[in-house]
């Protein structure tokens, strides 16, 4: 009786939208909404006055509060080109059915990870957030070798790894990161968030890190000074394991105090992690 119930009060139809229309119902937009991806609503807005927009059946969303669980790019194309448009409108969907968010079950195969990150209320520096969470994973289990960029995860599995960090933290850590990148953009800017996050972890990595956000190009015979001039000499490095397989071994001469001519990368160089207790036993 239940599933019964909640089928009459769902009404589906095929409803003109008028720019006035479209601009009401924005004002009910779902308080999780996704960031708006400009380039897609301008591109609806080129098809509907190009008049090669169609009714393809896809549905716009209407949930029991009025608010709007799916379609928000198509009512801003609808708005800003000012032209009437014929949808499908699926109006009454409960909100909330057994404690789980509606809105999170739409269309969440289409979602990046910043997005769902963003619904699941982390606002701020969501996409660099994505990349500390990959990254730090990648790090912990030792998978930078196979997955440079960061593990691969799915949506659901990265919204609860997220909920097991400290935001806050993990914030500051990103600030950092983007403090070093300003000073040094010799290395790319999601080298230095796993960088600024783990460099408390090990003994002198603080201060190799600041030594090498100089980016000093000299002559000597440092580690972070034959670091630099092999980054400098590169027109960016496509094969990111490279950065991890250069700066960590920088790092490891550098505790050593070792005098260092030149680096180089080989094909069958392998990542040499720092030693840590903290992210997984010794070998």
């Amino acid at each position: 009786m239940e599933e019964i119930r909640q089928r009459q009060q769902i009404n589906a139809k095929v409803e003109l939208i008028t720019p006035e229309m479209a601009k009401a119902m924005l004002e009910q937009n779902h308080e999780h909404q996704r960031p708006v991806k400009r380039k897609r609503v301008e591109n609806y807005i080129a098809d509907m006055k190009n008049n090669t927009w169609v009714l393809n059946g896809e549905t716009i969303v209407v949930a029991d509060d009025g608010s709007i669980l799916d379609g928000q790019h198509r009512l801003m194309a609808v708005a800003e080109a000012g032209i009437p448009i014929s949808m499908l409108v699926v109006r009454g969907v409960e909100k909330e059915v057994d404690g789980i968010d509606t809105f999170s079950t739409i269309n969440s195969e289409n979602r990046s990870h910043k997005d769902v990150l963003y619904i699941a209320g982390f606002k701020d520096k969501t996409a660099d957030f994505v990349k500390y969470i990959r990254l730090l994973e990648a790090f912990k289990t030792k998978r930078l070798k196979k997955k440079p960029s960061g593990i691969d995860l799915m949506n659901h599995e990265i919204v609860e790894l997220a909920k097991t960090y400290n935001y806050d933290e993990a914030l500051v850590h990103i600030e950092r990161a983007n403090n070093l990148y300003q000073r040094c953009d010799l290395i790319p800017k999601n080298i230095w968030i796993l960088l600024a996050t783990i460099e408390y972890e090990f003994d002198e990595l603080h201060e190799f890190l600041e030594k090498l956000a100089e980016c000093s190009i000299t002559s000597d015979d440092t580690a972070i000074a034959a670091l630099t001039r092999y980054l400098s000499n590169q027109d960016g490095m496509n094969n990111v394991k490279s950065y991890w397989i250069l700066i960590f071994k920088a790092f490891n001469d550098y505790k050593l105090g070792k005098k260092v001519s030149k680096y180089r990368v080989s094909k069958g160089d392998d990542i040499r992690y720092p030693k840590s207790d903290t992210f997984y036993e010794e070998e």
